[in-house]
């Protein structure tokens, strides 16, 4: 952070945007697994909010984005249990990022896209055939 306000002379925003989904787990209870998507999709969203505070309360306020997913509000039939309680984290931690500094004038807001066509390496759940999107928007909670 400290290069960063050097150069900008301020932080305004943080938008953490990292995330893994391990769809192509063979075993969605794999505890290697657990700790590799919570370590990217929970942890460096702690570690971004950690570090930008700092920063972003000096400033007299900002705004903190925080991308989760819909599996942060629902389970899903298709990923490891992480990718679902990691995303739910991001929830939780920007609630309560926002309770903790709206007196700072610090905003946070988490954002939870919905099914989106994974890229083709993302193994036996990729929506690059018929059957694969099929499969997998069948598990969406639509209506």
């Amino acid at each position: 952070m400290a290069a960063i306000t050097r150069h900008f002379d301020k932080l305004d925003a943080l938008v953490n945007n990292a995330g893994i989904s391990s769809s192509a787990a063979q075993d969605f209870y794999s505890t290697e697994a657990w700790h590799r998507i919570t370590a990217v999709n929970a942890i460096g969203v702690f570690f971004g909010i950690k570090c930008a505070i700092p920063a972003t309360v000096a400033n007299g306020g900002g705004s903190i984005v925080n991308l989760s997913s819909i599996a942060g509000i629902i389970g899903s039939e298709h990923v490891h249990m992480a990718y679902n309680a990691s995303k739910a984290a991001v929830r939780l931690m920007t609630k309560s990022v926002a309770v903790l500094h709206a007196k700072d004038k610090i905003r946070a807001n988490s954002v939870h896209p919905g099914i989106v066509q994974p890229m083709r390496t993302s193994g036996r759940t990729a929506l690059s055939t018929q059957a694969g999107s099929a499969n997998s928007f069948r598990s969406a909670p639509f209506g």
